[in-house]
């Protein structure tokens, strides 16, 4: 028994050691990052909320404030003078457009876009953006 208690403690501190144990952020950032991946040719079809959601200077302001990065990301756009974090947002995977990434150091969440401006506050909130 306590060999098997050692071998899962030597397993438990490997995996630890080696990323096990570390939060999954959609991209490697050095801050809070907000990407709203979205085809602006596609903005009259989507439902008014959502739309006020993605253009909202709420969101940017929030992310300004505290010291983030953001932008309004097109994945089709010409991407070869874009920064890294750019690049690899557009290049995270997604069901659809538009598409919110939220990335920190630590963290973060690649989701649908919410429905509204009040639900995707709460998904930069969540990360570290405080209005």
């Amino acid at each position: 028994m306590k060999t098997a208690t050692n071998i899962a403690c030597v397993l438990l501190l490997l995996w630890l050691i080696f990323g096990g144990g570390s939060s999954s952020a959609p991209i490697d950032v050095d801050r809070l990052t907000v990407v709203v991946v979205e085809q602006s040719e596609q903005r009259g079809g989507l439902p008014r909320p959502q739309l006020a959601a993605i253009m909202s200077a709420a969101w940017t302001i929030a992310v300004d404030k505290n010291g983030g990065q953001w932008a309004r990301l097109d994945p089709d756009g010409d991407l070869s003078k874009a920064d890294q974090w750019l690049v690899d947002a557009a290049a995270v995977p997604r069901d659809s457009v538009p598409w919110l990434i939220v990335a920190t150091p630590s963290g973060g969440t690649s989701m649908a876009m919410p429905a509204d401006l009040p639900a995707t506050m709460a998904a930069i909130e969540k990360h570290g953006g405080t209005p």
